[in-house]
């Protein structure tokens, strides 16, 4: 409660950008507050869920953490579409500087078939690439947790075509 209050005072200190900025920060330290001095207390047993729970769980976490689409950079590895559906699939990774080895982080990202298409008319426009292995981009995403396929993904929605580059 005293968190809460002391959030709400240094909120009216700030501009409008910045009070949504803080009461968004605000909330999710005080949802892994809530969260530690739960778990770490001795007067609850450890936790239990089922698999469904857990990966909701996640999910709406995932959620209060990253409420709005952000940007990220990486090269695109492992490009591949879904026939049956259109969508794209590919990894996002750190670029490799020697061939063959391990990229520092990777991040699994999906594309709709709608955006796939209008992307591709997009980069084909302007600089005659398409989205294809070895691509260095800055893409507009979302991070999402499929609990059906226990998979952490970012959600594709648009792409910046300033930093592309073969």
């Amino acid at each position: 409660r005293t968190l809460i209050l002391c959030a709400i005072r240094q909120c009216h200190e700030r501009d409008v950008r910045s009070q949504r900025e803080f009461f968004h920060m605000s909330c999710v330290s005080l949802y892994f507050f809530y969260l530690n001095s739960y778990f770490m207390s001795s007067d609850h047993e450890i936790p239990s869920f089922s698999v469904l729970q857990l990966g909701n769980f996640l999910k709406d976490g995932l959620n209060n953490l990253f409420p709005q689409d952000f940007w990220i950079e990486g090269q695109i590895s492992n490009f591949r579409i879904v026939p049956k559906s259109g969508h794209a699939y590919f990894d996002l990774i750190d670029p490799v500087s020697e061939q063959g080895s391990q990229p520092m982080g990777k991040f699994s990202v999906a594309l709709w078939n709608s955006q796939r298409a209008e992307m591709n008319r997009t980069l084909q426009n302007k600089s005659e690439l398409i989205l294809a292995n070895d691509i260095n981009v800055k893409i507009l995403a979302h991070l999402d947790f499929w609990p059906p396929g226990g998979r952490l993904q970012l959600i594709m929605r648009d792409l910046s075509l300033i930093h592309i580059s073969e």
